[in-house]
């Protein structure tokens, strides 16, 4: 049988009457302890270390092996229970432990380079502030190299070295493969595209084994079995005048000709699709939680307890409302969070985004430079993931801007609380005409006027109309297949489920490391691997599915 001592970490209830060994004292508490050079590696036979604290434990191989162990602690015990699963963490493990000036490629599939840190008084500053044994959470904006701040930070310090991602397996040479997952959307490519052999996302023993440990988590989620961070029963709206204004959509995302105005409002007014707008609101209504989507006050109350009002607001603004309006297109909720979490983990830590390494000209937009997805880590992905990462690291820099990018910049704007603009993506566009995917043209002010008159009629404002008509034409589609509407809360309150439970992190470490600090990867299940030898046009939008 496999030795109980591990490079993972057992379940705190694991611990409970036993002593600490005191670093002083005890050469491997001192190496493999939260602040020791080893920290995070394979411990030496008859010690394991506490999963939240770091602290080094004495272990007896022969008693300890059969302790009884909680659900969420099997994920962690992967030597004893499965070796696969716990090659992701390992793997994980080794990649942010790395020695600082390590070549070892993390995240991306490329060699980042060395973030150029800042010295403060009395601190000597490390080449490399990710994973460092060192460093514990480090204080907002510091750019490293600072000591600890007081309070709330400072308490929610997590165990050293960081979890990164696992490392991004060979890719794979596959024809098949890019046919089933593209399947309708072949007419957006070339004749005989598909008869070429396209570069897909390849897998390893470490992105099986984190798979597994998803997939298991989620299970226990969504039996119930875990308290969620967030009170989704009391989430409420963030407040608009506390955030920078703009322009209103329905205002300036409109086109300039007057006949064209004319052609465009006759179509968003047919009788036929005010009818589906009402109808697909009157379904929505019976919905459990199909109301006050968009409320995520609670998260942003998150930013400000750990950053301060002025600086929390502004980073809830950016690292989640905007980096989730950037990667929206094409994605569930669960895709959309977790490809916006990575593209904050990239900017974050300094490292560069992934790049192509061929020249793809066959598809509209792909070149040299264009984003792909099979150089991304598991569990990164979805339908139009590579376009979702290129935007981020555009709009991040630029901004959203409400005439090129409207639907975007509603979708930011309703995260901040704004009411009177209306999110209209590919399942809204639907309601109008089947085969729309989006407001063509600039004539998505003509649409969203319409959906606002209609939400007037109904005394609610327009993202009041469209989270609910929303989930009912998505009920109306679907039927029995769907399964009922999943608040944005929600989704977040699982995303911190998952990565506690694989990390070893309490859900409040997790929140801070990955979401206000974008320190450590948000795991979410992964969905199909996806063939990306270019970037995919991105036509389709946010699609809130409830798993």
């Amino acid at each position: 049988m496999p030795a109980l001592n591990a490079p993972q970490k057992l379940w705190s209830g694991f611990f409970e009457g036993k002593t600490p060994l005191d670093p002083g004292e005890d050469p491997v508490a001192r190496d493999y302890g939260p602040r020791g050079e080893l920290a995070g590696t394979v411990l030496p036979a008859g010690y394991a270390s506490h999963p939240t604290t770091g602290r080094i434990y004495a272990v007896n191989e022969e008693t300890d092996r059969m302790s009884p162990l909680s659900s969420s602690a099997q994920l962690f015990t992967g030597s004893v229970l499965d070796p696969l699963r716990m090659a992701a963490v390992n793997a994980m493990r080794r990649m942010a432990s790395r020695a600082p000036g390590d070549p070892t490629v993390l995240a991306t599939g490329i060699t980042p380079p060395i973030p150029k840190i800042k010295a403060s008084s009395g601190y000597k500053s490390p080449q490399n502030v990710t994973g460092n044994p060192e460093f514990g959470i480090l204080p907002p904006s510091s750019g490293g190299g600072a000591p600890l701040p007081s309070g709330a930070l400072q308490q929610s310090a997590a165990p050293q070295p960081l979890l990164s991602y696992p490392p991004v397996p060979d890719p794979v040479m596959s024809h098949e493969a890019k046919s089933k997952i593209l399947g309708l959307q072949r007419k957006q490519y070339p004749e005989g595209a598909f008869n070429k052999v396209w570069t897909g996302k390849g897998s390893n023993v470490e992105t099986k084994g984190l798979k597994k440990a998803i997939d298991s988590a989620q299970r226990d989620i969504d039996a119930g079995q875990y308290t969620p961070y967030f009170d989704v029963a009391k989430r409420a709206d963030v407040d608009p005048s506390k955030h920078p204004s703009g322009p209103k959509t329905v205002d300036v995302a409109m086109p300039k000709q007057a006949a064209t105005i004319e052609k465009y409002t006759t179509l968003a007014q047919k009788k036929d699709a005010v009818r589906r707008l009402n109808e697909a609101y009157d379904m929505g209504l019976d919905i459990k939680d199909s109301e006050n989507w968009y409320f995520v006050k609670q998260i942003e109350d998150g930013f400000i307890k750990y950053l301060g009002a002025k600086e929390g607001r502004k980073q809830f603004r950016e690292k989640f409302a905007m980096a989730m309006a950037a990667t929206t297109g094409g994605s569930s909720p669960k895709e959309n969070f977790r490809t916006a979490m990575y593209g904050n983990y990239l900017r974050e830590n300094n490292l560069p985004y992934p790049k192509t390494l061929q020249t793809t000209n066959w598809a509209k937009g792909a070149g040299p430079d264009d984003l792909v997805a099979y150089q991304m880590p598991s569990p990164v992905g979805g339908r139009y993931v590579s376009g979702n990462v290129q935007m981020h690291k555009r709009l991040m820099d630029m901004g959203i801007d409400p005439v090129e990018n409207p639907k975007r910049y509603n979708f930011m704007r309703n995260f901040l609380g704004e009411k009177s603009g209306a999110t209209i993506d590919e399942q809204m566009s639907g309601l109008w005409d089947p085969k729309l995917k989006q407001p063509p043209g600039r004539s998505y002010g003509i649409y969203e006027g319409t959906m606002a008159s209609q939400a007037a009629l109904r005394g609610v404002d327009p993202r009041g109309f469209q989270d609910v008509a929303w989930a009912g034409a998505k009920k109306i589609k679907e039927g029995d297949k769907y399964k009922g509407s999943k608040p944005m809360v929600q989704e977040v309150n699982e995303s911190i489920e998952r990565t506690a439970r694989i990390t070893g992190l309490t859900p409040e470490q997790v929140f801070v490391e990955g979401m206000v600090k974008s320190r450590i990867p948000i795991l979410s299940v992964a969905g199909a691997a996806f063939i990306a030898g270019a970037v995919i046009d991105d036509t389709s939008d946010n699609e809130r599915k409830a798993y």
